[in-house]
């Protein structure tokens, strides 16, 4: 039985998603796999705290509710490992073309951004209470002027997509893996994840304190931090403002 999706929530324009799906949290208004899908976000964002910027009507943005059972607040990177990869297959199984997670959730084709994801958690003592899940897919947008290195599914495959038809495969995918994470196959989406994650066991150039270094991504670790071996072979692990990919 599907959980998530059989309640959605559409809006022509939003703050944020996230907001919105927050405060219903808050007022204990939101079954699980409650989706907020928005039109227009007017303050969409994104990692880094940068905003997330989207064409009217031509891409999705929505929050997904999520009430994990048990999950313990040191292990809720994994939320982000089985959303990261179900939103890489969904989209993949869509466009046709290899979909790639850019640590920590940004869903790459071609090297360029499709997707992205940003997960704020709920806590209550050492467990997470829920997981507002916040997910922006540029589908069919053409433009991307002063936005560098994104794309859509249409500039990646050359066709145009149904927003509807391309909400419908994303959620059944988030919702197969949830059940995958509830059924604890976590070395399952670990493996997962690795196997599609961006420049694994590859070498890249990336910028750490403000130098420019060649480094190997050999894994990310339970709490979320990537490990990249440097130039000296040395295996060291760095939290998103610490670490930038260079292309």
């Amino acid at each position: 039985m599907q959980i998530i999706g059989n309640n959605i929530i559409r809006l022509h324009e939003v703050d944020s998603t996230n907001n919105f799906a927050a405060n219903l949290v808050n007022q204990t208004k939101a079954p699980e796999g409650t989706v907020i899908l928005a039109h227009f976000q007017s303050q969409g964002r994104g990692q880094r705290g940068t905003e997330w910027q989207s064409a009217i009507g031509q891409n999705l943005t929505f929050s997904v509710v999520l009430i994990p059972k048990n999950l313990l607040v040191e292990d809720q990177f994994m939320v982000s490992r089985f959303i990261a990869l179900a939103l890489c297959e969904a989209l993949e199984e869509l466009v046709g073309i290899k979909a790639e997670i850019k640590w920590p959730n940004d869903i790459l084709m071609h090297d360029r951004k499709v997707a992205g994801v940003l997960i704020e958690n709920m806590l209550n003592g050492k467990f997470v209470s829920s997981s507002i899940v916040g997910i922006g897919v540029n589908v069919n947008q053409n433009d991307f002027a002063g936005i560098p290195r994104a794309s859509s599914l249409f500039l990646e495959s050359g066709r145009s997509f149904d927003t509807e038809n391309v909400l419908s495969v994303i959620l059944a995918s988030v919702d197969y893996y949830y059940q995958v994470w509830q059924r604890k196959q976590f070395a399952r989406i670990e493996q997962a994840y690795l196997e599609r994650l961006y420049r694994f066991n590859q070498r890249g150039d990336f910028r750490i304190d403000g130098q420019n270094h060649r480094a190997i991504v050999v894994g990310v670790q339970q709490n979320g931090r990537l490990q990249l071996k440097i130039e000296t072979g040395q295996i060291l692990d760095f939290d998103i403002k610490e670490v930038e990919f260079l292309y």
